[in-house]
């Protein structure tokens, strides 16, 4: 990915093993949304939705902080509503 990532970017996590074209929540693939970076490894932090019932909810996996995530695992893809986005990021960040 040749694009540099903006605060409130929506993406998912796809784990290094996943090679579809297609994303499954049961497979490792996790819903979420950048939060700053990138940093000198060129990965970002993001934070991460909780998945139920392969369904994303309102609510982050993590409250504590952002999870550093290399780019190469990085797409870009809307999966919520980007106001969930902009009040976890005033929230939360």
């Amino acid at each position: 990915m040749d694009t540099k990532l903006e605060r409130g970017t929506q993406i998912v996590y796809r784990p290094s093993h996943y090679s579809g074209d297609t994303f499954d929540y049961l497979t490792g693939v996790q819903p979420g949304f950048v939060t700053s970076g990138p940093d000198n490894e060129g990965a970002y932090f993001c934070r991460y939705w909780i998945v139920k019932d392969k369904k994303v909810v309102n609510e982050l996996r993590t409250k504590a902080g952002s999870e550093s995530t290399p780019i190469v695992n990085i797409s870009v893809l809307e999966t919520v509503p980007q106001e969930w986005v902009e009040q976890a990021l005033e929230e939360w960040c």
